[in-house]
Parts: C-alpha cells; structure tokens; sequence
C-alpha cells in the first residue's frame, strides 16, 4: 500500500469518527494531518482493522465522554488505550494457549507394552501382512539373541561364555 495509501486510509478512518461526533471544538484539516503522522509514527505496526476497531469503540464511548471537545491528544488517548486492551487480549490469548499446552503434555501417552506390541505383530502376519510378519521374525531373532546373552552354554573347556559366536559350530577356539 506504501506510506501515501496507509495516510490516506488513516485520514479516511479519522475522519469517520470525526464526522460521527457533533462537538463544537473538532479537528481542522492540518490538525487531521498532524495526527495522522503522529499515528503512523507512534503505531505503525497496526492494521487498519486495529484503526477501524478503535474509532468504533471510542464512537461507542469506551473511551470516555468528548465534552465538546476532539482533538489529537484525545484521539492519541484512544488509541493507547486501545493498544494496552489489545496487549492484554495478546497476553491473555497467549496464557491460555499455554495452559492448553501444558494439559496436553501432562495426560498419559497412549502406547503398548512389547507383548501387546508382538501379539499385534503376530495377528497381523496371521493374516498375511508381510511387513509384520518381517517385523516379528525380527523381534524373534533379537529376542534369541538376548536370551544366548543372558543364558550362557558352556564352552568346550567347561567355562562360560556370554558370546553367542562360541555357540557356532563354525567357531573355534584359539589356541593360546
């Protein structure tokens, strides 16, 4: 839109709200102007939806009442109060987006215990899934392999051995 367009729907917004109000003492058109650049200055990163919103809220008086008078102090008036109400909403939005965070990380995660996980494994490859039935005769073999670990045969010179190698009839001992 660039600076000369944000004026010019500033100007017309202003001007709104201006025609809106029957007081005695408004504003001229080089009070308008000044108060526009006074707007774009210290706000620049409102919307005109931000604008819109504050001039209808002050038009409705949530502002506080006019006494005749409207100028850019008072128009200035409005739109700080508008921007700490608009924090606050930010702050508030925020918090309780947090809270639903945190609620969610706090309720259990749903999962299966490995024999859950395995007995799924097994109906699924029951009924033909290749995939599980890969994926199970894995668990099988890794299941074999830790048990060799934790069950030890003995060796051939009567020690024990945790090494699965020393089960291998291809393995043979080295000669010391």
């Amino acid at each position: 839109m660039g600076e000369t367009g944000a004026r010019a729907v500033v100007v017309y917004l202003l001007s709104e709200a201006l025609e809106f109000f029957n007081v005695r003492d408004t504003m001229n058109d080089t009070q308008v102007a000044v108060t526009v650049d006074l707007i774009l200055e210290e706000y620049p990163y409102l919307k005109t939806d931000d604008l819109k919103l504050c001039f209808r809220r002050a038009m409705k008086l949530r502002y506080g009442e006019l006494y005749n008078r409207i100028d850019g102090q008072v128009v200035l008036g409005w739109l700080m109060r508008y921007v700490k109400e608009r924090c606050a909403e930010a702050d508030r939005l925020n918090y309780n987006e947090h809270k639903r965070h945190l609620a969610q990380q706090a309720q259990p995660t749903e999962g299966l215990f490995y024999e859950e996980y395995r007995s799924r494994l097994a109906k699924q490859a029951a009924s033909g899934d290749a995939e599980a039935a890969r994926r199970l005769e894995l668990s099988d073999s890794v299941s074999r392999m830790l048990r060799a670990y934790q069950h030890p045969k003995p060796s051939v010179h009567g020690q024990e051995t945790n090494d699965p190698r020393s089960q291998s009839p291809h393995h043979r001992p080295r000669a010391v």
